[in-house]
């Protein structure tokens, strides 16, 4: 008779566990763990009491107001203040960063960022307009009416030379007109290929308006251009060099 082979031997298994879903932390729980428990300060601020937001605020800034200088400029500080900057409004904390640090070491460094990054938008403003499609196909459009303008010039029998270039300059001056004056100076800085000394001063925009709508990388452009021209070129000089000197652009 066959034996009948021995059936393995049962070990015994763990008890599970007993754990209900009331004991369970739930999943909001622990994501609010997790993020407190993270070193990015929005989320430190999202795990407090609003009275416990103001009370850390508050001794952030206290600390911010006793910076030397030579620690304000540093990366760190610089990264303190950008996180903070948006998150007192955000998480309403009713304090003004700006406010809370006027006249302080700190107070100037975040009033040079604040205006860096005002700078920044600016800029990108104006560029996002200078090649808008609109401002693009107006660009197009006027160089093919320059150009076909000098071609017929060009073919007109009996025209002399002389007469040629003042009406390829009249056609030039009621294009540059069309233009806005913010655009004509742009256009004045960035057109390497447009003779600036054949433009008519009431042309020429001197207005601080419409200068400090320029970015400072196309201001110093203009200036450069404009050098010591005199004239309404002058006021423009100027203009520009008082924006500049104040960084207003």
């Amino acid at each position: 008779m066959r034996a009948h082979p021995r059936s393995s031997p049962r070990r015994d298994r763990p008890p599970q566990s007993c754990a209900t879903s009331s004991t369970r932390p739930s999943a909001r729980t622990a994501s609010i763990r997790a993020r407190s428990s993270s070193p990015n300060p929005r989320y430190r601020l999202n795990a407090l009491s609003q009275s416990e937001r103001a009370r850390t605020v508050g001794a952030v800034i206290a600390g911010l107001r006793q910076l030397p200088e030579d620690c304000c400029d540093t990366d760190t500080i610089q990264t303190i203040l950008v996180e903070l900057y948006p998150l007192l409004f955000r998480h309403g904390v009713g304090l003004s960063l700006e406010t809370e640090l006027s006249g302080t070491r700190a107070g100037r460094c975040l009033a040079r960022m604040i205006a860096h990054e005002e700078s920044v938008q600016k800029a990108r403003k104006q560029h996002e307009a200078y090649q808008s499609p609109e401002a693009v196909k107006e660009r197009v459009r006027v160089r093919k009416a320059e150009k076909a303008q000098a071609h017929s010039l060009r073919q007109s029998p009996g025209q002399s030379q002389g007469q040629a270039r003042a009406a390829a300059r009249q056609e030039l001056l009621a294009a540059l007109g069309r233009l806005s004056a913010s655009d004509r100076l742009v256009r004045f800085a960035v057109d390497s290929l447009l003779n600036i000394d054949s433009v008519s001063h009431d042309l020429i925009p001197v207005e601080s308006g419409v200068v400090s709508s320029l970015d400072r990388a196309t201001a110093l452009t203009l200036l450069a251009r404009v050098g010591q021209r005199k004239g309404a070129w002058d006021g423009l000089r100027r203009a520009l060099e008082t924006q500049l000197s104040a960084g207003s652009v």
